[in-house]
């Protein structure tokens, strides 16, 4: 089932019989072979996942004044966008041909600019936020399985919240 590059956590895993993340997700360091390593694809899904929590407060916040309840997650989305403004400062990107798709673009964020984004909120939220985040990771990890995209890059999903949060 591919190569583990990360000790032993996945080794001679059935995969079948995963039943949570808790099975597989990397929470010992010492399992891990580079916790400074931070690639653009996971800085990628990284910022998609701060910006889909961002959109998930935003619907939470509309739905909730419909209701008459006020905003009950304005703090939160407010943290959360300001998080994403910090991230979306951080990149490069060169003046490449954009249409024979020739553009050199990257994030410059590091993983203490990520831990800041997932885990600077004062209140409960930052429970629940890191909570959400490793089981995006998960889902990234098995749904890479499922379709079959046995990559270097699959075990490196289980560990990203790891390195993050040990920044």
């Amino acid at each position: 089932m591919g190569k583990h590059l990360i000790g032993n956590k996945t080794a001679g895993v059935d995969y079948s019989k995963i039943n949570s993340m808790w099975d597989v997700l990397v929470t010992d360091a010492s399992e891990v072979e580079d916790m400074q390593r931070f690639t653009q694809e996971e800085k990628d899904f990284f910022v998609d996942f701060i910006a889909g929590t961002l959109d998930g407060l935003t619907n939470i916040n509309t739905e909730s004044r419909r209701e008459g309840n006020g905003f009950m997650r304005m703090c939160d989305a407010r943290e959360v966008l300001g998080n994403l403004d910090m991230l979306y400062g951080k990149h490069l990107e060169d003046d490449g041909d954009w249409n024979a798709e020739q553009v050199n673009a990257k994030w410059t964020f590091t993983l203490e600019d990520a831990r800041q984004a997932l885990l600077s909120y004062d209140t409960e939220y930052r429970d629940c936020i890191s909570e959400q985040f490793e089981d995006a990771c998960f889902e990234k990890w098995r749904n890479n399985l499922v379709n079959k995209d046995v990559t270097e890059q699959v075990e490196h999903w289980l560990s990203l919240s790891l390195r993050i949060c040990e920044a």
